[in-house]
C-alpha cells in the first residue's frame, strides 16, 4: 500500500468514527431526555467512570489509559 492509499483508508476510518460518535450523541441524548422526564438525575458519576474504565480496558497498551480519561 502506497502513501494515498493509506491516506485515503484513514480518511474512510475517519468518516466511520464520526458516524459512531453521532450514534452514540443520539443515543446519550435520548437517556438524556428520559431521565428529564422521570426526574433521574442526569450525570451518573458511577456509570461515567465504569464507561471510560471499560474503554481503557479494552483500549489495552495502543492508547494511554491517561488520554482515554481525559
Amino acid at each position: 500500500m502506497g502513501i494515498e492509499e493509506d491516506r485515503k483508508r484513514i480518511d474512510e476510518i475517519d468518516g466511520r468514527i464520526l458516524d459512531l460518535l453521532r450514534g452514540r450523541l443520539e443515543a446519550a441524548r435520548r437517556i438524556g431526555k428520559e431521565k428529564r422526564a422521570e426526574g433521574i438525575p442526569f450525570y451518573d458519576p458511577v456509570r461515567e467512570r465504569a464507561i471510560i474504565e471499560r474503554i481503557v480496558g479494552k483500549a489495552g497498551d495502543r492508547f494511554p489509559a491517561e488520554g482515554i480519561r481525559a
